[in-house]
């Protein structure tokens, strides 16, 4: 493998400069209203750009906290085909921002990159066993701090996935055991890959790990069920979701790097509280210490879901009652989903979802005046 740097994507907190806090509020946290019907997806380093999907049509946006508007950048695969994969992401300083597209014949879905100079562009060539498989040939799920390397999927002559990442020449695929697999995020120097990688026998999902150009698939020995989602700037800690072979809950999970070791150490965090059968929780985000953890939870077997949030101190708490103990509530929302948290601990981006008609899902961030694992 090249084990050329790859940053990660996002940056992990958005700016509050124009935006009017919400009305219900306390010392401890303010929070603002940054898009409406719309998941937010990433955010910049330096906190001035986000970005993420409009729900009408998937369209990737690009929002700016000097205009405070969402700038719809085009080239929505669900309007002229009907589906869709992966998601927006972007560059630490946002100016790059990276999506599945529209292909520039429009037949068909591939990964691309975007720049306000040029807008949109494809990324290629793919390597050479991809194809087009469901009107898409790769989708894209993350991004390098810099732009310059994007990571993802792409679709086999065979009809599997494989992960990859780009460089100079294009599109790079990584090497699978058989299964099909996917990058989800990449560290800040680019020693460090996860995702997920497919036993082949069996179809479980199973975490991997890519580190200094050596893979690691957790829970072979058990085929234990997994994926990596999030990574810090070091390379040293991810989060995803494991079984927890005592609950047999698929729960947050926190893996580890043991340098004595050589070797990367688990640790469940759990679901929810008042978590019953067909329940789950995964993790989506981390903070640079790994002491704060982020994502979502369901109760219990059901498309419905709960924002968590998982500190080192206190362990697993709904992200509604974390936020409402810090002065940050509002009864007309749900909180769905903190899809990010800022690597000093100091920001969540929230997905909320209005409990009554017309149903409406916003991208929120809280800050707080102390980090959450305070």
């Amino acid at each position: 493998m090249n084990t050329r740097k790859f940053l990660q994507g996002a940056g992990l907190v958005a700016s509050f400069a124009t935006l009017t806090p919400l009305a219900v509020q306390a010392q401890e946290a303010v929070g603002h209203v940054v898009c409406t019907d719309c998941y937010l997806e990433g955010m910049s380093a330096d906190t001035k750009f986000a970005t993420g999907r409009m729900l009408n049509n998937y369209e990737t946006f690009l929002w700016s906290h000097k205009t405070g508007t969402t700038e719809r950048l085009g080239r929505s695969t669900l309007d002229v085909l009907g589906v869709s994969g992966g998601h927006p992401v972007i560059s630490a300083d946002g100016k790059v921002v990276a999506s599945m597209i529209l292909s520039d014949d429009g037949t068909y879905g591939t990964a691309g990159r975007w720049t306000r100079k040029r807008g949109w562009s494809t990324i290629q060539p793919l390597p050479a066993d991809a194809a087009v498989s469901d009107a898409t040939d790769s989708s894209v799920w993350s991004i390098s701090g810099d732009g310059k390397t994007v990571g993802g999927l792409y679709w086999l002559t065979s009809g599997k996935a494989h992960g990859f990442y780009t460089d100079a020449s294009g599109m790079v695929g990584l090497p699978t055991d058989g299964g099909s697999s996917r990058i989800n995020a990449i560290n800040q120097d680019g020693t460090v890959l996860v995702g997920w990688e497919e036993n082949p026998s069996s179809g479980t999902w199973r975490t991997l790990i890519w580190s200094h150009g050596s893979k690691t698939v957790m829970g072979t020995a058990d085929d234990l069920p997994g994926t990596a989602e999030a990574v810090n700037a070091a390379g040293t800690m991810v989060v995803g979701q494991s079984l927890d072979t005592n609950t047999f809950f698929n729960s947050a999970a926190l893996w580890r790097w043991s340098e004595k070791k050589q070797a990367w150490k688990s640790e469940i965090l759990g679901v929810c509280p008042g978590t019953t059968m067909g329940g789950m929780a995964s993790a989506a985000a981390l903070t640079e210490d790994g002491k704060t953890v982020t994502g979502m939870c369901r109760l219990y077997f059901s498309p419905v879901s709960s924002g968590f949030i998982w500190t080192q101190k206190a362990g697993m708490q709904t992200a509604k009652d974390y936020l409402a103990a810090r002065g940050y509530s509002n009864s007309a929302y749900d909180i769905m989903h903190v899809p990010l948290v800022s690597a000093d601990g100091k920001a969540f981006a929230l997905w909320e979802k209005k409990k009554t008609s017309p149903y409406t899902i916003r991208g929120v961030i809280v800050r707080l005046k102390k980090t959450a694992s305070d």
